[in-house]
């Protein structure tokens, strides 16, 4: 099986940022993606009134940035480091240039862009179809599977959830007030509990069903 990261870093340059550093700025001209190694980085808005509002954490092995440099476009957000991160940076012409030369890579990119297809479907799907609810229980069981978390969970043994309250309430398209309620629904029908950043999922088929899986 190929390995992409690999294959990748042949084509970009490293790049370090410390934390809360910067890396690009909403409508920033998007001359470059990302491909991140190490750390975390926070793709984000601001409101009217200037506050942030987090889109999602980009994780390591995440590439980033991409669908705006094949398209054109500016920057949709901002991003900015969680804590120290490595990453690679390709340029527009750099990564274009490779594409022509290397089928494999091209491959690559058709796959990544189908993948941000199929992705938005399923959000089109969550938003349209779907209560808060259900979205919560489908957010926890994607992050229980994606982690690794399915033995511990089916136990009912406890296990850390790294994403902030705040990103799981844009993730699923709601307000922090909302979250909350969910949460404490999930709780009395004895599904999951939330202390802090402690899960531990009383009813794993439960949770299951109600995610629509």
């Amino acid at each position: 099986m190929v390995n992409w990261q690999e294959v990748l870093k042949a084509y970009g340059s490293k790049r370090t940022l410390l934390k809360d550093e910067v890396l690009f700025h909403l409508d920033e001209e998007a001359d470059a993606f990302y491909l991140l190694l190490s750390g975390d980085i926070s793709l984000y808005k601001l409101n009217h009134e200037g506050q942030e509002t987090s889109i999602r954490k980009v994780m390591p092995g995440e590439i980033f940035g991409e669908v705006m440099v094949f398209t054109e476009s500016n920057y949709p957000v901002a991003a900015i480091a969680g804590k120290d991160s490595q990453l690679i940076e390709y340029s527009r012409q750099e990564i274009l240039s490779a594409i022509k030369n290397n089928s494999e890579i091209s491959m690559f990119f058709i796959k990544v862009l189908s993948q941000r297809c199929l992705m938005l479907t399923d959000k089109i799907y969550q938003f349209s179809l779907q209560d808060v609810l259900s979205r919560l229980a489908g957010f926890f069981f994607k992050y229980i599977e994606e982690n690794g978390l399915v033995a511990k969970a089916e136990a009912g043994e406890p296990f850390e959830m790294i994403v902030p309250k705040k990103e799981i309430a844009t993730s699923i398209g709601t307000i922090a007030e909302t979250l909350s309620r969910n949460f404490r629904k999930l709780h009395k029908m004895g599904v999951l509990k939330v202390f802090g950043k402690t899960v531990i999922v009383q009813n794993f088929a439960k949770l299951q069903e109600l995610a629509g899986v």
